[in-house]
């Protein structure tokens, strides 16, 4: 953790850099996610394995970060992230048995 870094209610993965004067609040990061000084992962966001959240960028509440591929819109220059859009194998995945198509 950097100097004037702050993180609240959140699990912090293996390997995970948050720098000096970045906030991380309520949020899961994967293995080796790292949210550059100055950034900002606020309330409920997921940021998954290899993202990075550049220097001074702010997601938005809950956002779900993959690092599939890079949208500098959100994860701010040289960052690395893009907003995580799901299977789209148009199957119910979980395991509460009603594994129907969706419609």
């Amino acid at each position: 953790l950097g100097v004037g870094a702050v993180v609240r209610g959140s699990h912090v993965g293996r390997g995970c850099v948050v720098g000096a004067g970045a906030t991380v609040d309520r949020c899961l990061l994967g293995a080796g996610v790292v949210v550059a000084p100055g950034a900002a992962a606020p309330r409920g966001c997921v940021l998954a394995e290899g993202v990075v959240v550049a220097k001074a960028a702010s997601l938005p509440e809950f956002s779900r970060v993959s690092a599939d591929s890079t949208d500098e819109a959100l994860v701010g220059a040289g960052g690395v992230g893009c907003l995580w859009q799901g299977d789209d194998d148009g199957f119910d995945d979980d395991d509460d048995g009603d594994d129907a198509a969706a419609a």
